[in-house]
């Protein structure tokens, strides 16, 4: 990574008054058994998937080998020089369920020398009502001298990782294969503890959105996790998810736009995909992708970019979205009125 991208990503990520990387840890899945059958081991190109579901609900113990690593200039950018030689920090690996309320901590050894460390997580079965979040941190193990721009008390967080959810039940189908959806507690989130509000947060300054939904507004997270196709909770699922979507397909949009070159490539594959995806809403009249490209860019170099592609996202996103459908089925599965 450039230090000039490394410099964009620290600002991006710095909502506290010292440095922190959401992205500075990777974990990956290497082995999953159930009870005492065969271990799964994953292929190499499938151990970093953010999901793993358990289809078959008979069973009691489930064991996880997985494997923690870290960017090797991680330190470098999260502590002051004189400390790199003893590093006082430590790997943890957060274990969350909040609808079984099951919260553990478990420590891993740090070594400054070894960038990637294996570990064993077990689960019980009575432990997952819903899905759980294997959270990596690294964060301060003891108190340093403070230093502008840096963490100094001992238990601060320094740096995070993509979490690894184990989902009790088969997976739901998702339309978009580019965006990671997370459930996390804000309250226990060291960017957005301060921001209890959000429902949601979305992370683009790494290779993939990540999509953070506030656990902590428990009512709302058991809505939006309902697996029914049908009464009040489906109906509710639907539209809060159509709300969500407003927000977040908008941000996605304006982020690829922004990207978007001259000669109408873009950094990162999702990029290429969200556009795709909408521009055909935005653009009806034009035919091929590049033409709409080539509108895209000119719009977006333009004096009034920003009020004219907010305002052609709005009328795709409404185009696109079934918003006033599942609103309509809201109303008339709770208070019973039809359409006028």
């Amino acid at each position: 990574m450039s230090d000039a991208l490394r410099t964009e990503r620290v600002k991006r990520e710095r909502f506290m008054p010292f440095r922190f990387a959401r992205t500075g840890l990777k974990l990956e899945l290497l082995q999953a058994q159930i009870d005492d059958e065969t271990p799964l081991l994953q292929d190499a190109e499938d151990r970093d998937q953010s999901e793993l579901h358990l289809e078959d609900d008979r069973w009691q113990r489930l064991r996880l080998r997985l494997q923690l690593s870290r960017d090797p200039e991680l330190l470098s950018q999260l502590l002051p020089p004189q400390e790199l030689q003893r590093p006082a920090v430590r790997l943890l690996l957060v274990v969350s369920e909040p609808r079984a309320r099951l919260r553990r901590a478990l420590p891993l050894p740090f070594e400054p020398t070894t960038e990637a460390v294996t570990v064993e997580v077990r689960l019980e079965h009575h432990e997952l009502a819903g899905p759980c979040a294997i959270t990596p941190w690294l964060v301060r193990s003891e108190p340093g001298r403070a230093v502008s721009g840096f963490a100094h008390a001992a238990g601060h967080r320094l740096a995070s990782g993509r979490a690894l959810s184990v989902v009790p039940y088969a997976p739901a189908t998702r339309a978009g294969q580019f965006l990671d959806v997370q459930y996390r507690s804000f309250r226990q989130d060291p960017q957005l503890r301060s921001q209890p509000y959000r429902l949601h947060y979305l992370e683009l300054s790494g290779d993939q959105p990540l999509l953070l939904i506030n656990s902590d507004h428990r009512s709302i997270a058991d809505a939006l996790d309902a697996r029914g196709q049908s009464g009040t909770r489906a109906r509710l699922r639907e539209v809060f998810y159509d709300m969500m979507s407003v927000s977040v397909w908008s941000q996605l949009f304006m982020h690829a736009a922004e990207a978007l070159s001259e000669d109408g490539t873009t950094r990162h594959s999702w990029q290429d995909g969200v556009l795709a995806e909408l521009l055909p809403q935005v653009f009806p009249n034009l035919k091929r992708h590049h033409e709409r490209l080539r509108e895209l860019i000119e719009i977006r170099d333009s004096d009034h970019a920003l009020g004219q592609l907010s305002a052609l996202c709005d009328q795709a996103l409404q185009q696109r979205l079934d918003l006033v459908k599942h609103m309509e089925r809201l109303v008339q599965d709770t208070v019973g009125v039809g359409r006028g």
